[in-house]
């Protein structure tokens, strides 16, 4: 009897042991588009199909849209959680609970995607992965995909006394509204599914966003006016739930790592050249377009942005200041 207790327990520990070396891992990717935009699609081929791959099936992602996961405060907060591992996640949410990200809310703020790469290898941009850290976060890939552009129900947006008297759609971001106050221009909050029914009405006159928004909300119907003017820089990462990693066997955590190092600035990249070096898209979808060439004039009528953010922010000098030199 002792015999047969003995071998059914070492058959329970054999059986127990070779589930945990057969454990799977199904994360969930959160991604600011849908399927068959690129951003989506390019994120099943070079980073879903990759990590199952390299990890021998040991572990696989489920992706979802942003639209069916709930808010952003809901979907930081599952981040965080580990409920949801891994989100493309702009900088303007990520700035939302690591306030060191706020000062890339800025308008004018960086030059081109060059100009952001210089600046994330300086000590303020190490100190910038560190903070997310801090709240739970890894940011293990980044870099801008484009620039909000506005757009306007009536006319271009060439000059800054354009912007005078013009009702614009803002995000609840403190960062957006002053800088359209500064402009001269009246921001009114809105929800992003109701920009289209609110320019059409006349409740707003226009609205700044990229091409996947203006796409996906088929803008150009109530808004063909377009001004290529960099508003906004519109930076996007990899965030990755530290606590979700973390529980990662070493081996897992090396493919996930290495997957994002490698597969995410391809894909940024292709974001970048989809919204702003592909140009086909603004003759198609819009009525009149141009190209503000010099934005001067726009970057000193927003100084008092800076000086008040500089103000309230006493840490986020080091930023700027840290941008400014990598210009």
């Amino acid at each position: 009897m002792k015999l047969r207790i003995a071998a059914a327990v070492l058959a329970t520990v054999i059986f127990s042991t070779g589930l945990a070396q057969a454990q799977q891992y199904t994360w969930k990717l959160v991604i600011p588009a849908n399927p068959g935009q690129p951003l989506y699609d390019q994120s099943v081929k070079q980073i879903k199909e990759e990590i199952k791959a390299r990890s021998g099936g040991k572990m696989d992602l489920n992706l979802f849209a942003e639209t069916a996961m709930g808010t952003g405060p809901e979907i930081v907060q599952n981040l965080r959680a580990g409920v949801v591992e891994m989100h493309w996640q702009a900088f303007a949410i990520t700035s939302s609970y690591v306030n060191d990200f706020e000062f890339t809310s800025l308008p004018f703020i960086f030059g081109d995607r060059e100009h952001f790469k210089r600046f994330m290898a300086t000590e303020a941009g190490s100190a910038l992965l560190t903070a997310a850290e801090a709240k739970g976060v890894y940011v293990m890939a980044s870099n801008l995909i484009g620039y909000r552009f506005p757009v306007s129900r009536s006319k271009l947006l060439e000059t800054p006394e354009d912007f005078k008297g013009v009702r614009i759609r803002t995000m609840e971001n403190k960062m957006q509204i002053s800088t359209m106050q500064a402009l001269g221009a009246n921001p009114v909050v809105l929800p992003y599914g109701e920009v289209y029914q609110s320019i059409q009405t006349g409740l707003v006159d226009g609205f700044f966003n990229d091409r996947n928004a203006f796409e996906y909300l088929s803008i150009h119907e109530v808004a063909p006016y377009f001004t290529e003017l960099p508003l906004f820089s519109l930076g996007l990462g990899v965030a990755v739930s530290k606590r979700a990693f973390d529980a990662l066997p070493e081996d897992l955590r090396e493919v996930v790592r290495q997957v994002i190092t490698e597969k995410a600035p391809r894909i940024l990249d292709r974001q970048w050249k989809y919204n702003v070096e592909e140009e086909e898209w603004r003759t198609t979808l819009f009525k009149k377009q141009t190209k503000v060439a010099d934005i001067t004039p726009f970057v000193e009528m927003v100084e008092p942005v800076y000086a008040s953010f500089v103000e309230k922010h006493a840490g986020s000098k080091k930023y700027i200041d840290a941008v400014n030199a990598s210009r």
